[in-house]
């Protein structure tokens, strides 16, 4: 609400904006800066311009440095500010304009970064802590988050695979289901079959009986069927698989290329492959 008033000192008339408050308890009663001196009985300051030179008169218990805002402006843009960063070291400029609270600290973002890690992050919670690996007995630090969910502690992967050996296989898995993998799956994933397949492709060159070509996909394919050696020894376990003879005799293998492999089983196994 803009209110006409008369100065005290001079007696012209000037207007002002008053906020509640202000209009009850503390009305204004000059109409410059120079009025409010001479009413309070305190002669203004003569001071001279730090930009332009000029000399000009302020009132003494804010004196300025400036005759006008648009001399501040031009000295703020002139003189930068010189900084010193805290985590390198280095003096870089910031602008004037920026209250102490509000200066920079730092030269750049990775300084910041660099400075803000570990203990002096709001987000520290204490770091790594000491653990003892269950397999070697070797320490090694760990994050306490890590802890919420860990059964075993390894300091590494190779003793995390070495723990485990042997203890995750049949019912001991969390996945087991009863023994539902085929019987020929079990076979043909064990050890002993893929060293049976090697030795034959060894003993033929890795070369293909059929088509004589080296350096191509190959197969090992059983002269006699593998369900047919299965069905005659009445082999229902995998353990009863292994200690049998004829399944592992290279004899009863040959080399075959994808493509001979796939043909001959589809004119004489309806495509199956043994």
């Amino acid at each position: 609400m803009k209110t006409k008033m008369l100065c005290k000192v001079c007696g012209k008339s000037f207007e002002y904006t008053f906020h509640g408050w202000e209009a009850k308890h503390q009305p204004r009663k000059y109409c410059s800066r120079k009025c409010v001196c001479i009413g309070n009985k305190k002669p203004l300051l003569s001071a001279t311009c730090k930009m332009c030179g000029k000399k000009f008169l302020t009132i003494p218990w804010k004196p300025r440095r400036f005759c006008s805002t648009k001399c501040s402006y031009q000295q703020f843009r002139k003189e930068p500010l010189k900084l010193k960063c805290k985590m390198c070291g280095k003096v870089f400029e910031s602008k004037r304009d920026t209250t102490i609270k509000g200066r920079r600290q730092f030269c750049s973002k990775k300084c910041r970064g660099n400075y803000l890690k570990g203990k002096r992050s709001s987000g520290w919670k204490g770091g790594q802590i000491n653990r003892k690996c269950e397999q070697c007995g070797k320490d090694f630090l760990i994050y306490p988050y890590e802890l919420k969910h860990a059964k075993h502690l390894f300091c590494s992967k190779k003793c995390a695979d070495l723990f485990t050996i042997g203890k995750n296989r049949g019912n001991l898995n969390p996945c087991w289901k009863g023994g539902t993998t085929p019987l020929s799956q079990q076979i043909r994933t064990s050890f002993q079959y893929r060293q049976w397949r090697s030795d034959v492709f060894a003993r033929d060159n890795y070369t293909c009986w059929e088509c004589g070509k080296r350096g191509v996909k190959i197969h090992a394919h059983h002269v006699k069927s593998f369900a047919i050696i299965i069905a005659k020894y009445k082999i229902e376990t995998l353990e009863q698989a292994l200690v049998c003879e004829e399944l592992w005799n290279i004899n009863n293998g040959i080399t075959l290329c994808e493509k001979c492999h796939h043909n001959y089983h589809k004119k004489h196994c309806k495509g199956k492959l043994t």
